[in-house]
């Protein structure tokens, strides 16, 4: 028995030092490379594509704003917005909030963002474009609370300065 394991030790033995390595491991070699090049190709070509496919929104860099009907009508209702928050009563306020977001709301359907609600197409924007995004995200969760916890109330000083989050939002995409 004990010579049968030595035979087969030695025949592995033998097998084993007689192979050409050198050729297997540079044919394995030459397969990882190409897999590698392969997986490359695909990672940029997927990268090509996702970020060719991501919304294109371009804001104008120039201090001058491009004036259109929509732009008028957007500054007119945001001009109502303000008078209407200027009151010291706190419910006057909030609706404010709650017209502020409905109007944030319909730019964002006139820049051609996709999405169900606002939070939707917030999503889509570049927080690296658009540098008042965090803020009109904290604007959106007040109004969020606003609408759906009826025994948050937030005093109007703070309310206040939600209006103007929603205001730097809608200078910076030169809306106002």
């Amino acid at each position: 028995m004990a010579d049968f394991f030595n035979n087969l030790f030695q025949s592995l033995w033998f097998f084993f030092n007689n192979l050409p390595w050198r050729s297997i491991f540079y044919f394995v070699r030459s397969i990882f490379l190409v897999i590698d090049a392969a997986v490359l190709g695909l990672f940029i070509f997927v990268l090509f594509r996702v970020y060719s496919s991501r919304p294109k929104i371009f804001l104008p860099r120039e201090s001058k704003s491009i004036l259109t009907l929509d732009n008028a009508l957007f500054k007119k209702r945001w001009e109502e917005i303000l008078k209407r928050s200027v009151s010291e009563e706190p419910e006057k306020v909030y609706a404010a909030i709650i017209e502020a977001d409905k109007l944030i709301e319909d730019v964002s359907k006139e820049l051609g963002l996709k999405g169900e609600h606002l939070a939707d197409r917030l999503e889509k924007l570049n927080p690296g474009e658009i540098k008042t995004l965090d803020r009109l995200w904290k604007a959106h969760r007040v109004r969020n609370d606003l609408v759906h916890t009826p025994e948050f109330a937030p005093p109007v000083a703070e309310a206040k300065k939600v209006l103007g989050d929603y205001e730097a939002f809608l200078k910076e995409i030169k809306i106002l």
